[in-house]
């Protein structure tokens, strides 16, 4: 009574079938199961609900059903994991286990079956297994990432060992993956400074989370020498806690040669801009937006600080020039011209109010017929036209004065050996218009006595080898 109690109460489906394969005694859960009351092996009706699969999922035949072999003689242990569908129900997954039932000496009387729901289990089990091959598909895209890319990536533990290099690492070390995992700085030679900053970064992104970034100079064991920027960061466990630090570098010695050299053009630019006075412009005809630097400001009488844009600009052109500015720039912003910007106009000073003369040049880029982008270089000339304007005063004054003198003023090129000027006074003393006058000296001293040529070739001489004659 108490074996058949504890029977009765298994969360188990038992089963005894006779050789017919008929239920002949069963607990209560078995009877919860449809289409028992025969073996499904020997019960075609039956059997279409009941599909047996073995471990590598392959389908196994009715007569290899573990209620079948048992009947054979033959233990079905530990079981068969079924795919059962009730009426009117969901499919569920049973594992079926099944010994032969003898009565006398070793003759088979039937089989005793043990059926057990696994639906949950074998879901799980399915589940954990996609998600597993969901993992391995992103474990191997992620070290294909990591294998394919030039930059270095590598992780460390809490004891600020490798736990991780990727090939570009590896490669760096000359060291396989397995060399290189659980290694310390000192154990890769790092020079002892160096190794003491590197693992301060790594002490402190375990304490506190935080995120590093940095550039050190290394000559690895394979004797690449460069500068390596890094970043490193905190992996983060399911508690929140810091379970690994994870850091990628990159070699930057190219691009700090690189950076070097802008330094040294821009360098020997400013200092070619400081001895001729240049100033350096740029404008932006997309967003119309301005940028000077401090020698062009001065040059509209500006602090070196002020803001600038185009009301700027235009308030400091010369009203008078203003027209032929914008239609100089309307020209070079035109994507059907050169581009090319060249004009000299005069700018009052907004706080000095000094006029000036700037002479400026620039050239506008184009991009799929439209102007991107403007550089240009401006120059003060206000000296150059103040003294242009003082010499040409200076010749008005001496004309003035040669041309109301009695006396004969003139003026050769003693290089091409001709005349170039010659005072009203020519007229009056050769007796012929200046325009029909000779130019050539040698032309000229042909209307000189000749016994006085010789004494005015000498004169000439003398200041041709520049000293003052008189004669």
């Amino acid at each position: 009574m108490l074996l058949a109690s504890v029977l009765e109460n298994l969360p188990l489906g038992v089963g005894v079938y006779d050789p017919a394969g008929n239920l002949v005694q069963s607990n209560q859960c078995l009877r919860d199961y449809m289409g028992v009351a025969h073996l499904p092996s020997g019960d075609p009706q039956s059997a279409r609900r009941w599909r047996a699969y073995a471990a590598d999922g392959s389908p196994i035949a009715p007569e290899d059903y573990p209620g079948a072999k048992a009947l054979r003689g033959e233990q079905a242990m530990p079981g068969t994991d079924f795919l059962y569908t009730a009426e009117n129900a969901h499919a569920r997954w049973m594992r079926v286990s099944a010994v032969p039932l003898r009565r006398e000496e070793s003759q088979t009387r039937g089989a005793i079956v043990v059926m057990q729901e696994v639906d949950d289990l074998k879901r799980a089990t399915e589940r954990i297994a996609a998600a597993g091959a969901e993992l391995a598909s992103q474990t191997r895209f992620l070290e294909a990432t990591l294998s394919s890319i030039p930059d270095y990536v590598y992780a460390f533990d809490r004891q600020r060992r490798f736990v991780y290099a990727n090939p570009a690492m590896l490669a760096l070390f000359g060291l396989s993956a397995g060399e290189m995992r659980g290694k310390t700085f000192a154990a890769l030679d790092y020079p002892a400074a160096l190794a003491r900053h590197l693992n301060d970064h790594i002490d402190r992104i375990f304490a506190k989370g935080a995120t590093i970034e940095d550039e050190v100079f290394y000559e690895s064991p394979t004797g690449h020498a460069a500068y390596f920027a890094y970043l490193w960061g905190p992996v983060l466990a399911g508690d929140g806690t810091v379970e690994l630090v994870v850091g990628v570098s990159r070699d930057t010695s190219e691009r700090r040669a690189i950076e070097e050299e802008i330094r040294r053009t821009a360098a020997r630019l400013r200092a070619a801009t400081d001895l001729v006075g240049l100033g350096i412009y740029a404008w932006d005809p997309a967003a119309n937006t301005l940028d000077w630097d401090e020698r062009v400001r001065a040059m509209w009488g500006l602090p070196p600080d002020a803001p600038v844009d185009q009301t700027v600009f235009e308030a400091g052109i010369h009203p008078d020039d203003r027209a032929r500015v914008r239609e100089a720039i309307a020209a070079c912003a035109d994507p059907a011209g050169d581009g090319r910007y060249a004009i000299e106009y005069r700018v009052i000073g907004r706080e000095d109010r000094i006029v000036r003369h700037i002479a400026t040049s620039g050239r506008t880029s184009f991009e799929n017929g439209r102007a991107v982008a403007f550089i240009g270089a401006a120059i003060d000339v206000s000296e150059q036209r103040r003294n242009e304007a003082a010499v040409r005063a200076s010749e008005a004054q001496f004309r003035s004065f040669a041309e109301h003198s009695s006396n004969l003023l003139w003026i050769a090129d003693p290089e091409k050996d001709t005349i170039i000027y010659r005072s009203a006074a020519f007229e009056r003393i050769w007796g012929e218009p200046c325009e029909a006058a000779p130019v050539a000296i040698d032309r000229w001293m042909e209307d000189v006595h000749p016994e006085d040529r010789a004494s005015v070739a000498r004169a000439l001489a003398t200041v041709k080898a520049g000293e003052v004659a008189q004669y």
